[in-house]
């Protein structure tokens, strides 16, 4: 089972516009190239000279503040596209969260494929109904067990196996959803905003 893994990581460097974040699916993964549209030499010039513990706290609660509104657009975008429950989704997610030392905010997904019987499913007279993708379909010839849809293969009663919908990982991989950009367009407009609001609470302590 594959974990799709959003890393928001802090690699701003002098000038403190770029970041990268990389999406993967087991092996694969594509890099997100985000920069910010606003100038923000003077925000930079402020981070470079403070103490590097507070330089820390400030990038780290703008990558944890920024993180959990990106984890928000991501669950959004995965029940839109599966037609998984909210909390479903919700349980299949974990973060990891920036720190001072290690200025990187993990948004990880589970790639695991949900069985049909998440989505709304009920038996009907030619076999299972069910709504995975959000689109209604019927499963001719399946049955449900305690919840699950399964299907037999063959003339007798056995083998059977389960009827699967959706990976919440790889719907968000799937470029017709428009995860990425979404993503990348969130990111960039919110990171250094953020950044430059830590900044100025600190400033002002």
């Amino acid at each position: 089972m594959a974990t799709l893994a959003v890393r928001i990581p802090w690699r701003a460097g002098d000038h403190a516009n770029v970041k990268t974040s990389r999406v993967c699916v087991g092996e694969v993964c594509q890099a997100m190239k985000i920069t910010a549209t606003t100038n923000f030499d003077q925000v930079a010039r402020h981070l470079r000279s403070l103490p590097p513990k507070i330089k820390g706290r400030v990038v780290a609660r703008s990558l944890n503040h920024v993180g959990g509104t990106t984890r928000t657009n991501i669950k959004r975008i995965i029940v839109q596209a599966s037609g998984l429950k909210s909390g479903v989704v919700g349980a299949g997610m974990s973060v990891k969260r920036a720190t001072a030392f290690n200025p990187e905010y993990v948004i990880r997904v589970r790639g695991k494929y949900h069985n049909a019987g998440a989505f709304g499913a009920r038996e009907i007279r030619s076999g299972v109904s069910a709504a995975p993708w959000k689109r209604r379909q019927r499963f001719k010839s399946a049955f449900m067990i305690n919840g699950a849809v399964l299907v037999r293969t063959g003339s007798g009663r056995y083998p059977i196996k389960a009827v699967f919908g959706p990976s919440p990982a790889r719907e968000l991989m799937r470029p017709e959803n428009g995860a990425q950009i979404l993503i990348t367009a969130h990111l960039s407009g919110k990171v250094m905003p953020r950044v430059r609001h830590e900044l100025l609470r600190v400033l002002k302590m």
